[in-house]
């Protein structure tokens, strides 16, 4: 997960493509040692990616950025 300007996100593998990974907003809910309850934003089964999201979190920021800008 990650949480970015009071949101929170996961990188999501698309069901159509496998080779595509797409931002997700999440809810989340109750967070115990290593687990988050997601409330809302995802189906169960939903592939994401779990480790080292920390590391992606500037490409999030830049395509939550971009988005909004309109930029492509």
């Amino acid at each position: 997960m990650i949480h970015i300007g009071g949101s929170d996100f996961v990188l999501q593998k698309d069901a159509d493509d496998p080779h595509v990974w797409k931002l997700t907003r999440i809810e989340v809910g109750d967070a115990e040692r290593r687990q988050i309850e997601v409330l809302s934003g995802l189906e169960p089964g939903a592939e994401v990616i779990t480790q080292n999201t920390i590391l992606l979190k500037p490409v999030v920021a830049g395509m939550l950025r971009d988005s909004r800008s309109g930029a492509r």
